[in-house]
Parts: C-alpha cells; structure tokens; sequence
C-alpha cells in the first residue's frame, strides 16, 4: 500500500475515533441536520460540534452546507454496516 494511502486510512480512523464524532455521521445520515439541532441532540456545546464537523469534513465523511442565513447544516456520507464496517459515498 503507498505510503499516503496508509496516512489517508489512519487520518480516517481518527476522525471516527470519538463517540461524538460517530453520532454525528449517524444522526445525520440520510438527512441534513444544522450544526445547533446535533449539538442540541448530543447535549455538547456548539463550539464543540463544529469542530467535530470540521474534523469529519476534512477526512470527506459528511457534507456541509452553508445557507443565505448563515446556519450550516451537514449530512453524512458514511454508512455504517451492522458487522461495524462502513462505506463512504461519494460527494
């Protein structure tokens, strides 16, 4: 395996390393939710979500979109299978 694909792999594993992290891709999976309704959901402050979204958004595991009012909202491109691998979609 080349070397940066070891490095995208492991970058990966990373961002879906935090159980917060996971809860996002899942909440949001099939469905755009604002940054305000995840954190309101998984009771963390919004700060923290950001950064958590910017974290999932950079490894290409959600979508993120930026409206007129300036709220964003996300979506995830991951899809979790019940042996606990997972898929991720293409943008």
């Amino acid at each position: 395996m080349a070397e940066i694909q070891l490095e995208k792999l492991r970058d990966i594993y990373k961002a879906i390393g935090n159980v917060n992290r996971i809860k996002i891709l899942h909440l949001c999976l099939g469905k755009e939710l604002s940054v305000s309704e995840l954190s309101s959901q998984l009771k963390i402050s919004y700060t923290l979500t950001s950064e958590y979204i910017s974290m999932l958004e950079k490894q290409g595991l959600i979508k993120k979109t930026k409206h007129p009012d300036n709220s964003v909202s996300v979506k995830s491109l991951v899809r979790f299978n019940t042996d606990g691998s997972f898929q991720i979609a293409k943008k």
